[in-house]
């Protein structure tokens, strides 16, 4: 099955729209001039480990579908080298 690059955003996963939606409401309250300083600074805090998770996760995913991909291609080189292979021995070479 291949997936479209440009459309990456359909594959993500409830989780990861609930993650987002969480850094953008924290970010949100965290930026408000109403918020007490002390709600804003256990905000920032949240924020940053949030991020953090979040950036590793996107890390993870994108070696996930990069050693899916090089599997697939290692394969496909695999393929023409053994019907090379068979080809150069009908051949008598």
């Amino acid at each position: 099955m291949k997936t479209n690059p440009t459309n990456r955003r359909s594959q993500a996963s409830p989780r990861h729209y609930s993650a987002r939606f969480t850094i953008v409401t924290k970010a949100r309250t965290e930026g408000d001039s109403r918020t007490p300083n002390e709600t804003r600074y256990k905000l920032r805090s949240e924020l940053s480990e949030l991020r953090e998770r979040y950036l590793n996760k996107v890390d993870e995913i994108a070696m996930q579908c990069g050693v899916a991909e090089a599997l697939k291609i290692k394969k496909q080189v695999e393929q023409q080298i053994d019907e090379f292979e068979q080809m150069r021995r009908g051949k008598g070479l």
